[in-house]
């Protein structure tokens, strides 16, 4: 099987393999805040880095499931994971934590 790669687009250059690679981060980084947006005011953030994490995580397993490589000429799924993680853990600093215990407390029934 030489020359076999699982690469889905195999026959795209450089140029295009960026084109669809920023367009799927820019889905699933808008898919990420509309769900964000429909949480109370004081969760937004945090429900914004929680989402990015899990959407970095999916990334990672179809990136694995397809076989690609870390390093390509090209931007990869592994690029936009990493850009999703890094996204995740800078809104993640900008959390309010005393407004998500308190939003888990009065979940709970103890506030």
């Amino acid at each position: 099987m030489q020359g076999h790669t699982n690469e889905p687009f195999q026959g795209m250059d450089a140029d295009q393999h960026n084109t669809a690679s920023f367009l799927r981060f820019g889905a699933l980084f808008a898919l990420a805040f509309f769900f964000a947006s429909t949480a109370p005011n004081d969760l937004v953030v945090a429900s914004l880095s929680s989402l990015l994490f899990l959407g970095a995580l999916g990334t990672v397993l179809v990136a694995v499931v397809t076989g690609q490589v870390v390093r390509a000429p090209h931007l990869t799924r592994w690029d936009e994971a990493a850009a999703l993680m890094a996204l995740s853990v800078l809104s993640g600093w900008f959390v309010d934590e005393v407004a998500v215990r308190q939003a888990l407390e009065s979940a709970q029934g103890l506030g």
